[in-house]
């Protein structure tokens, strides 16, 4: 093993293997981890009060305080008439994050149309704690769906439901 004076690199011979088991420190920026959750059946709401979505949750541990979490979010709703739906991303059991409030369009030829919606957020948990993040959702009196296909009377083939994601990526502070 040698290094380059000032570079901050270390040349391994090849043949050999560098042990980092004892720690390393990756460089400010660099994702450390990504964990994921994929939801694949369909979620119904109907209240106007912030409810978790079952089943769509992701949970990780960052391995240091100074560390952040990218938290990417993709979800598919839908609904049968014009109304707001709203999706909040929570950290825990109480700390809201972010919020986002999307209106449904019934335009006659849409009826439970998806909606991509979707958000992006970089939270400083400063925490080594297992961390769960979770998608809650309300909407103002009517029916919304997540993951639904559209009606099965035309628009999207029964069978062809969509999926919505929570990416987790842990950020070197």
């Amino acid at each position: 093993i040698s290094t380059v004076a000032g570079t901050g690199t270390i040349a391994v011979q090849a043949g050999n293997t560098l042990d980092a088991s004892a720690g390393f420190t990756p460089p400010a920026g660099h994702v450390i981890q990504v964990i994921q959750t994929v939801k694949t059946d369909t979620f119904t709401m109907n209240s106007t009060s912030y409810t978790d979505v079952t089943g769509f949750s992701a949970t990780i541990t960052p391995t240091s305080t100074s560390n952040k979490i990218l938290i990417v979010v993709d979800t598919q709703v839908s609904g049968s008439v014009t109304y707001n739906v709203k999706l909040a991303l929570v950290r825990g059991t109480s700390t809201y994050l972010h919020t986002k409030v999307q209106r449904i369009a019934q335009d006659g030829q849409g009826q439970y149309r998806e909606y991509s919606l979707g958000c992006c957020y970089l939270d400083s948990p400063s925490t080594t704690d297992a961390t769960t993040y979770k998608l809650q959702m309300n909407v103002n009196g009517q029916p919304a769906y997540l993951n639904r296909p559209a009606d099965l009377a035309g628009y999207t083939p029964a069978g062809s439901e969509s999926n919505s994601t929570i990416t987790l990526m842990e950020i070197a502070g």
